[in-house]
């Protein structure tokens, strides 16, 4: 499968990139890595590109997989902690951020997974739908965490 990139969040002020780095008939796998907007302000957003492409950090914040029946794995990555999986949220806006993010990874496993078999009236009764957004790699620009 050509691997696809997506953000999710706001149009103009994303949260996170998701790459699907592998995609069967059973599994989905992903990588996502963190917006720099962690950095750079929303209220600043022409400080968010660089050279005409969207700035996100290369470091990847988390790598994911969801399995055929709706089982998952989850493991966030911290380069300055030595137990990766450890995760540490700042405040309620921190944890609605990657709620979105891990509701965008199953609606994506939905959609690009051919034996899916989650509850899909578990979709139908969800209060907030996340906004993803596919994008190509020519609009994005991976740089270092300042």
């Amino acid at each position: 499968m050509i691997e696809k990139l997506f953000f999710t969040g706001e149009i103009n002020c994303p949260d996170f990139l998701i790459k699907i780095t592998k995609s069967e008939d059973y599994l989905i796998e992903f990588k996502v890595y963190e917006d720099i907007s962690h950095i750079v302000s929303c209220a600043k957003l022409e400080d968010k590109w660089k050279e005409g492409k969207y700035r996100v950090n290369k470091r990847v914040r988390l790598e994911a997989s969801i399995k055929w029946d709706g089982c998952s794995h989850f493991n966030f990555i911290d380069e300055d902690i030595e137990d990766n999986g450890y995760f540490h949220f700042c405040g309620i806006g921190s944890v609605n951020q990657h709620s979105n993010l891990i509701n965008s990874l199953y609606f994506l496993a939905k959609k690009y997974m051919k034996d899916f078999s989650d509850d899909v009236s578990d979709y139908k009764n969800m209060k907030y739908i996340p906004e993803i957004y596919e994008i190509t790699e020519n609009e994005i620009y991976f740089e270092e965490k300042e």
